[in-house]
């Protein structure tokens, strides 16, 4: 069975950082962060972070163990990222995906922008992101 947790601070960062490392992802995760962590037997098998930059919420880094893709934890992440928000009365939520997760970001309401519209920071990060071959997008939930 899959259990999520939210964790923030210094706990999350010791659990989260040895597994973004494991999937061979830069992490650039910080103690402030909300982690958003799916464990199976107390193994973390998927993880993103939710963030304030710049006073934006933003979605951050979604990363999935390669042995659980495909099993309906990223979805389950999702929809409880969606319960969160909602909670919180969070509005206004960017993330910057792989062009290919577009619909799977539109499960919970988030749609497609313009670049142009993004606050500044989210634009230079995209910029950055042009380094990878893969295309992302800019998505926004309201």
């Amino acid at each position: 069975m899959i259990a999520i947790r939210h964790l923030t601070g210094n706990s999350g960062l010791e659990l989260v950082t040895p597994f973004y490392e494991e999937q061979a992802k830069r992490p650039g995760l910080r103690a402030e962060d909300l982690f958003f962590v799916a464990q199976k037997d107390d193994k973390v098998v998927g993880c993103f972070r939710f963030c304030f930059e710049e006073n934006t919420s933003v979605l951050r880094s979604m990363v999935l163990h390669s042995d659980y893709r495909r099993h309906g934890i990223g979805t389950a992440l999702l929809l409880n990222f969606e319960t969160y928000l909602n909670e919180h009365q969070v509005r206004k939520t960017y993330c910057l995906p792989y062009a290919h997760l577009e619909s799977f970001y539109g499960q919970i309401g988030f749609e497609l922008v313009a670049e142009s519209t993004t606050p500044l920071f989210l634009q230079l990060r995209l910029a950055d992101y042009r380094q990878n071959p893969e295309k992302f997008i800019c998505m926004v939930r309201h």
